[in-house]
């Protein structure tokens, strides 16, 4: 005895409004990429997360989204830190809501913006104007801690300051050689230590928007000499420094010579240098962590325009 099995067929009713912008009751067309991006918007442009809009993420190549790309980008607002200065915590209104921090600054009468990023910066990303002002975008760097939070607190060795000093110089190559340009304000409070140990130093918006001459660069390099000086002993933050009231070996106070007159480039080079932690500066993870109990500022929350 034999027994016909019967097919079993599933049908799928669409939606009334997706099947209306395929153009007939068909369910076997393929949707085009562009009709099926105008029903996005409509339908999911207006949800929001955590009281955030959310547009939909399309990755295809219609004409919609190279427009969407081209308008100004929003970055949402959250929390007040010190990170060398004081920004706000903001989300840009991108997908995965990639975190900056963000400061302000008065439009100048001129100035060139150019990305800057290096691993001994903190990297410059972006910027947009309102009104009078001008909101730099920086990378953001969760509970960075600046050098003068260190000194007085850790005990640094020399090793531990030809470390600083050689990720220092790292990043003044960069800025003379790269940008072209000089930083300006090379000190304690403008070079920040992140919870890898990373040396980064900070605010090169500013050089830019202040124009700093690359015909300063002697400047940047001679204050390494200073911040040596410094973590050797944290009094010469407040009195100045003074070779006479330091410990320091006599490679050290070579270098600390070598800063008035050679380039970031050369003073790599340094004998003082050879005491740097090799593979990195992962070795500055463990006065980070003493003092982060002291460190942590987290000020008022930033409210957004409505």
């Amino acid at each position: 005895m034999t027994t016909t099995k019967k097919k079993s067929y599933r049908e799928t009713v669409l939606p009334e409004d997706l099947r209306n912008i395929t153009g007939h009751q068909s369910t076997s067309r393929k949707l085009d990429t562009r009709e099926h991006t105008k029903y996005l918007k409509g339908h999911l442009g207006s949800s929001h997360r955590f009281g955030i809009p959310i547009h939909p993420h399309r990755r295809c190549d219609s004409t919609d989204v190279k427009e969407e790309t081209d308008t100004k980008i929003k970055y949402h607002k959250s929390y007040y830190v010190d990170q060398a200065g004081s920004g706000v915590i903001a989300l840009r209104d991108v997908g995965e809501f990639p975190t900056f921090l963000v400061k302000q600054r008065r439009i100048p009468e001129a100035w060139t913006f150019r990305k800057a990023c290096h691993d001994n910066l903190v990297s410059l990303l972006d910027f947009y104007t309102e009104s009078n002002s001008i909101f730099l975008a920086y990378e953001y760097i969760h509970l960075a801690i600046s050098l003068d939070c260190l000194a007085g607190i850790v005990d640094m060795s020399e090793a531990d300051i030809a470390t600083v000093c050689r990720e220092i110089l790292n990043g003044l190559v960069y800025i003379h050689s790269e940008l072209r340009i000089s930083h300006g304000s090379i000190d304690c409070s403008n070079i920040l230590l992140n919870e890898k140990g990373e040396v980064k130093l900070a605010n090169i918006g500013d050089s830019m928007i202040h124009e700093n001459a690359l015909s300063d660069w002697k400047e940047d390099i001679a204050a390494i000499g200073f911040i040596v000086i410094c973590m050797n002993n944290s009094t010469s933050l407040i009195s100045g420094a003074a070779l006479e009231d330091t410990t320091l070996s006599g490679s050290a106070l070579k270098f600390v010579g070598n800063t008035k007159e050679k380039t970031a480039k050369e003073l790599l080079d340094d004998e003082f240098l050879c005491l740097a932690n090799p593979g990195g500066s992962w070795s500055l993870k463990r006065h980070y962590f003493d003092v982060l109990p002291l460190s942590i500022r987290f000020g008022k929350r930033a409210r957004e325009k409505s």
